[in-house]
């Protein structure tokens, strides 16, 4: 920062009576910018020599544009010192006989004022100097990307009526199916890789039909290794057909104190949310279904003296496996095994416990696809291939 300072100086006789006035040399204004620290730096005007008088009075000495900021500040009137547009005060001269000089460029782009004449009160000022820096051309702007738009993932054309269709053939094994989402270890951000404890990915060493499908691992108790897709909106019927196989076997398997449930397909109120949702899978050693949240009080179907019944997934074979939750007038859910129904809920009569009248509302937001098991022995490996979706049965074609 620049510090200006006037310095007046006292009255000098001028024993010649062509000057009849008085003359007084002021050191000029100046500064130093070199502390960048915020101190200021002071600067101490020298006093001149005074000239020979001039009647005419000099012509004020050209101003000299510059480009750089802050701006050069000129010599001004002391009388009205004050930052001038924008600017720091400029120093003034208070002599009568002085006259007046411009005022230096208050922005790059103008020079600094002429310095005034002395001498003859009657002569006029010095003009003052004009300075131009060159124009200045605007920078380039910066150029414009566009963000990359996700490439949907190419599956094959759904049969019949369906509205999706997943083979699993389109893509590396080893890594997540694209059109789905995670839900492992009851989350969407956990990793997936193989070697996890619990993982979803694709598959070649087992497939019901082409190269490939989806393997859901699991080890830890409770915890999901499941893959999950949003619905379409206002749906109250839905068909999910996928073929399965389980290392262990699922249903038909003799009930004791301790056996629960297990999920293998279903259907949830909210996205990343198990505490709301209906589950088709194991059910007391049955095949069947099990459903939380209000109104559902985590009853279990079928009812008990049917736990531990065949018909069930035999362990290590592809099962055709076909659920259907319609919720038109009357909430049902039916389990088709091979192509043969085996379990049918249509009231509320069909749970072990009361449930509400309205037990399917609200669940058709999302559809899940997996393994989770809530029994003793909870680790096991699941794979699932060729999976649709449909308002309208489908079959095992």
């Amino acid at each position: 920062m620049s510090v200006f300072r006037s310095f007046r100086c006292p009255l000098v006789s001028i024993a010649a009576p062509l000057l009849g006035g008085l003359l007084c040399a002021c050191g000029a204004a100046g500064g130093s910018d070199d502390d960048e620290s915020g101190g200021l730096s002071a600067y101490s005007g020298a006093q001149p020599n005074l000239p020979a008088p001039n009647p005419l009075g000099a012509a004020g000495a050209a101003g000299s544009g510059s480009n750089t900021p802050p701006a050069p500040s000129g010599s001004g009137s002391a009388v009205n010192e004050g930052a001038q547009n924008g600017q720091l005060p400029v120093a003034g001269n208070n002599s009568s006989n002085s006259g007046s000089g411009s005022n230096g460029g208050s922005s790059p782009n103008a020079g600094a004022g002429g310095t005034a004449s002395t001498g003859n009160p009657t002569a006029p000022s010095g003009a003052a100097g004009a300075g131009m820096s060159p124009p200045q051309t605007p920078p380039d702007p910066p150029p414009q990307t566009t963000p990359s738009t996700p490439v949907p993932p190419t599956l094959p054309t759904p049969p019949g009526e369906a509205f999706f269709f997943d083979d699993f053939e389109g893509g590396a094994a080893g890594t997540q199916p694209a059109a789905w989402e995670r839900w492992i270890n009851y989350t969407t951000v956990a990793g997936n890789a193989l070697g996890n404890p619990q993982f979803a990915l694709l598959d070649t060493a087992e497939a019901f039909r082409g190269n490939q499908s989806v393997h859901f691992h699991t080890e830890g108790a409770t915890q999901p290794a499941m893959l999950t897709m949003r619905l379409p909106t206002g749906m109250n019927r839905i068909h999910i057909r996928a073929f399965v196989m389980s290392r262990i076997a699922v249903g038909g398997v003799a009930a004791d104190s301790v056996s629960n449930h297990e999920s293998l397909i279903g259907l949830r109120a909210t996205s990343n949310d198990g505490n709301d949702e209906i589950r088709f899978g194991g059910a007391k050693g049955a095949l069947g279904f099990n459903m939380v949240g209000p109104g559902r009080n985590d009853a279990v179907a079928p009812l008990q003296n049917l736990w531990g019944s065949a018909p069930g997934m035999a362990a290590g074979s592809w099962h055709c496996v076909e659920i259907a939750f319609i919720n038109d007038g009357t909430a049902r859910a039916t389990a088709t095994l091979d192509g043969t129904v085996v379990r049918d809920v249509t009231s509320p009569a069909g749970w072990h416990i009361p449930v509400s009248q309205t037990w399917l509302n609200g669940l058709y937001n999302e559809v899940f696809l997996g393994w989770q098991s809530f029994s003793p022995q909870p680790a096991n490996d699941v794979w699932m291939d060729d999976v649709v979706l449909s308002a309208q049965p489908i079959g095992c074609n």
